[in-house]
Formats: structure tokens, C-alpha cells, sequence
């Protein structure tokens, strides 16, 4: 086999290589926060159906997501928790969920998720 043969094997398997170990720089960003996305709702639907449980317990909604982890004061003989982990209460990109009642309505509530920016606003999936 010529040297330059040699050469352009050895290229050709570096750059399978490559693609193998390092394919995130090749992806535009979309098809990287695209599955986090799509999990991030499964998780924002355990949180809800522990804010149910908590509800069915209590007689009332939560008043921060922390009361579903540890009982607050005046609900220990209705308290049935822990109703998640602590880890739960994170999104896919390891910020917390933000909880908020709704001040008009005691029997609403919101549950977010800032995505990959952590912060109000952004757009796409940030």
C-alpha cells in the first residue's frame, strides 16, 4: 500500500471516530434541547399528580412545591408524604420547577419550566 493510501484510511477512521465521541458540535442546537423538551412535560406531570395527591390529603393545594417533600405546619395528621423526591422538583436542565398559585382562584395553579435558559422569556425551547 502507498503512504498516501495509508493517509487518507487513517483520515477516513479519525473521522468516523469523530462522529462517534463528539457528535454534539455537528447538531445545531434544536436537536439537542428538542428531547430534553419532550421530557420535561412527563416530569412537570409526576409534580401534578403529587400537587393532586397532596390536594386529596389536605383539602388544599400546596402552598410552595417544598410542602410536598416535608409536611407543613397544622397538616400532620393529613400530610401523606414525601409526595416526590427532591430531584423531581427539577427540570431536564436542572433548574427547579417554579410553582404558583393562582392569587384569585385557591384552586388553581401553574406549573413552569424555564427551559435550557433558566429564565422568563427567551424563546424556542429557552
Amino acid at each position: 500500500m502507498t503512504s498516501l493510501l495509508k493517509v487518507i484510511i487513517l483520515l477516513i477512521v479519525l473521522f468516523f471516530l469523530f462522529l462517534i465521541i463528539a457528535p454534539q458540535p455537528l447538531l445545531p442546537p434544536s436537536y439537542i434541547q428538542k428531547p430534553k423538551y419532550d421530557l420535561a412535560k412527563p416530569k412537570m406531570q409526576r409534580i401534578e399528580s403529587a400537587i393532586e395527591s397532596y390536594y386529596l390529603n389536605t383539602g388544599q393545594y400546596p402552598a410552595k412545591l417544598d410542602d410536598l417533600l416535608n409536611c407543613p405546619k397544622g397538616f400532620e395528621g393529613l400530610w401523606q408524604g414525601p409526595y416526590l423526591e427532591s430531584i423531581q422538583l427539577y427540570d431536564i436542565w436542572d433548574y427547579p420547577y417554579i410553582y404558583e398559585l393562582n392569587s384569585t382562584d385557591p384552586n388553581r395553579y401553574v406549573i413552569i419550566s424555564y427551559g435550557g435558559g433558566g429564565l422568563p422569556g427567551g424563546d424556542g425551547y429557552n
